[in-house]
């Protein structure tokens, strides 16, 4: 089992037409629970960067469902250029993280979540 630095969890949250902050767009409860430096904002979701322990797939996928959210799952350019940016210049960390995608049944990726998408990274 491999053991990852980072894992991201990504909450589903409406858009709203006012510019997006932790306070409109991340949930109360996480707000209260976690430090909101790990906390960003990005296209009406809210993203928390646990940086701050290793954790085997299974158990980060665990703390993720345990604050309400999934791994992150970039679906497009654009939000893997965000979490790469927030992960390299904001956060300053260059580790592996996990992400909704692992091959845990047969080598190959497998997605976490049920919606297929068009953006396909070789870097994965």
């Amino acid at each position: 089992m491999r053991n990852f630095l980072a894992v991201v969890l990504a909450f589903a949250v409406t858009a709203a037409t006012e510019p997006e902050t932790i306070d409109s767009t991340c949930p109360f409860g996480l707000r209260s629970t976690v430090d909101t430096y790990y906390l960003q904002p990005y296209d009406g979701s809210c993203f928390y960067f646990v940086l701050h322990n290793k954790k085997q797939y299974s158990d980060a996928n665990r703390h993720c469902i345990k604050h309400g959210g999934t791994l992150a799952l970039p679906k497009t350019e654009a939000l893997n250029r965000f979490i790469e940016d927030k992960l390299l210049n904001f956060y300053g960390k260059s580790s592996d993280v996990w992400i909704g995608l692992h091959d845990k049944r047969k080598e190959g990726m497998q997605m976490q979540s049920i919606n297929l998408f068009d953006y396909t990274n070789s870097n994965f």
